[in-house]
């Protein structure tokens, strides 16, 4: 059986001009959105929602071409939001509920996601011939986010529980999970250093498990995975139409397969360093231009019995946006050099893609 989704999260949640923005924008800046002041911080740090409220937000394109994700975030009152996010990313991908109020000048959120998908059967005598079986998979995934009140750091403290149940035929439990969880901690300082240079310090390490028992065949196996990041960027505001980021750190993480009647399989991965650079400029008050990159300097090795493994390269990406402002209508778009190189296709013949991303936000 394929691993469970849980894996998909190393790393994901240590990566990382207040406006209305998006997910594309931070990504098209270098993928700096634990640098960047963004509502996109929210993923991150929930306690960030109550200073982007009364938004309507929408992603396309990321996930098989499609329209991704659909959010709103409530403002309830002065002190409090609420923020309601539908997502076909993954087709067992329910909700992401977010809420998040003032404490006598704090901000304290949280992030609520949940995702589940199950396939029974009952006395099915047509497709699966008289049979009771059932398979299903879910995860239960809280942040809890704290906001300081002059938003000079935001802490968070990440947990997800998952279960796996695998019932054949007979109605005997074939394959359940066993221990598929994730704990995580993250965090970020800002220290203004003069009207045009910031300094962000930022820390995360996240421990995750996904265990699996075959009762067939009195097996089991575990994949445990623990991962740090620690890093220090810069804003730098030169004019007021431009902003400049760059994220330098080092990453870590170590994963242990074990598997009944085998030996322990070890995967260690160095990131020393990596770098994310970005700049967003105004061109008109209705176009705004952006640029990124981001640089992993990968170090892996790979440990099993007696035996080792070592590689090492450099993961490059280069991002080009364009941002689009007219009045309350926000459109951010992650574009495809292509088109700037050969042209419409009306003029290259070429079939190219004018965005692969798009994110749309609407001020209410």
């Amino acid at each position: 059986m394929k691993k469970f989704i849980i894996m998909s999260f190393v790393f994901v949640m240590l990566l990382s001009m207040s406006a209305m923005a998006s997910e594309t924008r931070v990504k098209t800046m270098g993928d700096n959105n634990n640098i960047l002041l963004d509502d996109a911080n929210i993923w991150m740090y929930p306690s960030r929602i109550l200073d982007h409220t009364n938004i309507v937000v929408a992603e396309l394109g990321y996930y098989n071409d499609e329209f991704d994700v659909m959010g709103i975030n409530w403002k309830l009152d002065d002190n409090s939001a609420l923020g309601t996010y539908f997502s076909t990313k993954d087709s067992w991908d329910r909700i992401n509920l977010f809420y998040a109020k003032d404490m006598n000048g704090n901000k304290l959120g949280v992030h609520l996601n949940a995702q589940q998908w199950s396939d029974k059967s009952e006395n099915d005598t047509i497709f699966a011939g008289n049979n009771n079986a059932e398979m299903g998979e879910s995860f239960y995934d809280l942040t809890v986010g704290l906001t300081e009140a002059n938003g000079q750091w935001d802490v968070a403290l990440n947990f997800g529980v998952g279960s796996y149940t695998d019932i054949n035929d007979t109605g005997f439990t074939a394959n359940e999970g066993d221990g598929i969880s994730k704990i995580g901690f993250y965090g970020r300082y800002f220290k203004t250093r003069n009207p045009n240079y910031t300094t962000i310090y930022h820390v995360g390490i996240m421990s995750e498990k996904y265990g699996e028992k075959n009762n067939l065949s009195n097996t089991s196996f575990s994949d445990k995975t623990v991962s740090l990041d620690v890093g220090c960027g810069i804003n730098y505001t030169p004019s007021s139409h431009v902003l400049a980021v760059f994220d330098f750190g080092i990453m870590y993480s170590k994963t242990t397969e074990e598997q009944t009647g085998s030996s322990d399989r070890d995967t260690k991965n160095f990131m020393l360093p990596y770098f994310k650079l970005g700049m967003d400029g105004k061109v008109f008050n209705w176009l705004d231009l952006r640029f990124g990159a981001t640089s992993y300097w990968n170090n892996t090795k790979r440990e099993f019995e007696s035996q080792s493994y070592s590689t090492k390269d450099a993961t490059n990406m280069t991002y080009l946006g364009l941002g689009f402002n007219w009045g309350h209508l926000h459109v951010d778009t992650e574009a495809d050099p292509e088109l700037f190189l050969d042209g419409p296709n009306f003029l290259s013949g070429q079939n190219n893609r004018m965005y692969w991303k798009m994110s749309v936000t609407y001020d209410m």
